[in-house]
Order: structure tokens, then sequence, then C-alpha cells
């Protein structure tokens, strides 16, 4: 299956870029001749499935709650927006620095779009 790729380098497949001498962290690299084997074969089945799963789900729920009270979900709720918010944060901070470096040097779309 890897046949596909044959012409492509592995410069151009390499995830992520290095920017300014930024190097990614261990949890940012990934294994890309997977990935893309997932992504090109699987990727419709998998959201095919995903999506009916989600309205049977949807189904199922609604139909179980139909006569029954409301949950009350206060501190989930909170405890959920908690984890996004501490997500975010430490996107931020890793974002950041590398934003910064594009931003502050001359012509900056360019930059951060074109890879040379």
């Amino acid at each position: 299956m890897t046949e596909i790729f044959e012409n492509v380098s592995m410069e151009d497949r390499s995830y992520p870029q290095t920017i300014d001498g930024f190097e990614p962290y261990d949890f940012e690299t990934v294994d890309v001749d997977w990935w893309y084997e997932f992504y090109y074969y699987w990727m419709n089945y998998f959201a095919a499935a995903l999506i009916l799963t989600f309205f049977i789900v949807i189904c199922c729920v609604k139909q179980f709650m139909k006569n029954r009270p409301p949950y009350n979900l206060k501190t989930q709720f909170t405890l959920w927006n908690i984890f996004f918010a501490t997500f975010y944060l430490c996107a931020l901070v890793r974002v950041t620095p590398e934003f910064l470096s594009i931003w502050k040097n001359p012509n900056p779309i360019h930059r951060a779009l074109c890879n040379k």
C-alpha cells in the first residue's frame, strides 16, 4: 500500500516542520507512512462508521430518556470546561513561540504559508 508514496520523498513527508530551531516534542512526531496508509484507505470507512454510531447513540439515548427526569450535570460540565481550559492553555504555550518567530520577521504571511 505504500507504493502510492514512492514518488514522495521522506523530506516532504516529515512532520512537523521545524521553524527557526524549534524542535517538535516527542508526542508531536508521528509514523508518517502509517498515517498516510490509514488516512487514504480507511478514513472514509472510519468517518461513516463514526457518524452511524453517533446517530444510533443519539436515538437510543433519546428513547431511554423519554420518560425520565433530566440529569444534573453541573459538576461534569465544570470538569469538562476545566479540562479544555487546561488543554487550550498548553496549546497556547506551545504555539506562541513559533507564532511570534514567524511574525517578527519580514513578510510573515509568505513565511507562514510557504515552506521555503
